[in-house]
């Protein structure tokens, strides 16, 4: 007896998405949680390549784990079962950076992007120092500490060049955008970890008002340009004007206005090499 012919489908991430025949009918569909827990039901395929299937996640039906080469991942807990070899993660059992969304591990060993992701800078954000990956509030404040988690992206949305979420259990998103040099990636890293501290152990609900934004970013971006520019250049002045213009009209746009209508702000005044 023959075996049929399935052709596997798969969604941006890599994970199989759906199975066809050779009438190009569909016998089995698949549908996960973020964390690669299948919460459809099986399909009548005996089919191992599920979740990531498409780089090698091996799954197993008995203990419903996924064999990834280095390591044992369990989507139930959310963990891979032994630590990290290279140590490459602050913690060594989490799964990619609790960035499951985003990015894929097909080693067992370091986190990095899914096939059809075009971003270039992951690379270097993960590589960024590990101290700076969580944030401890002084002592006496209402909240306590919160961890990074840095995801990089063709848009970070509103053109913004990095955007930084409010906490969510203590979690905070850096979303850093694709095309950013190596030492550009580790200045925006840099400037929104300045936001991350002020929404971990401040403004819990990130910028809710004019006022906040421009300040916020206005101290960030002082840091930002002063670097970028040496401090009080009026290259700098400028780099600090379009930066709080840039990020908080996206938010706010009845309350900002290009420093200069008749010179457009841009990447280029914030980055030597955008």
């Amino acid at each position: 007896m023959t075996a049929a012919t399935s052709y596997y489908h798969f969604d941006g991430l890599g994970s199989t998405s759906g199975l066809t025949d050779s009438s190009q009918n569909v016998t089995d569909t698949y549908i996960y949680n973020a964390y690669g827990e299948q919460v459809s039901p099986p399909g009548p395929t005996v089919n191992p390549f599920r979740f990531v299937g498409r780089l090698g996640y091996y799954y197993d039906t008995d203990t419903s784990d996924y064999y990834v080469r280095e390591r044992e991942y369990r989507p139930v807990i959310i963990r891979w079962l032994s630590e990290d070899p290279i140590e490459d993660d602050w913690s060594l059992y989490r799964y990619v950076g609790n960035n499951p969304v985003n990015v894929v591990d097909p080693t067992g060993l370091q986190p990095d992007n899914p096939p059809n992701n075009p971003c270039k800078c992951c690379n270097d954000a993960k590589k960024l120092d590990k101290n700076k990956k969580r944030i401890d509030c002084p002592r006496g404040g209402k909240y306590n500490a919160c961890e990074i988690n840095i995801s990089c992206k063709a848009n970070c949305g509103g053109g913004r060049l990095g955007y930084t979420a409010p906490p969510v259990d203590n979690a905070i998103e850096i979303c850093i955008v694709c095309d950013l040099s190596k030492v550009n990636t580790q200045i925006a890293f840099d400037h929104e970890r300045l936001h991350a501290v002020d929404f971990c152990c401040r403004l819990r609900g990130g910028f809710k008002t004019p006022g906040q934004c421009r300040d916020g970013e206005g101290k960030a971006y002082a840091n930002t340009c002063n670097t970028q520019w040496g401090p009080a250049t009026p290259l700098s002045r400028r780099c600090q004007s379009c930066g709080v213009f840039l990020s908080c009209s996206v938010d706010f746009p009845n309350d900002f206005k290009e420093p200069d209508p008749n010179k457009p702000c841009g990447p280029k005044d914030i980055f030597k090499k955008p």
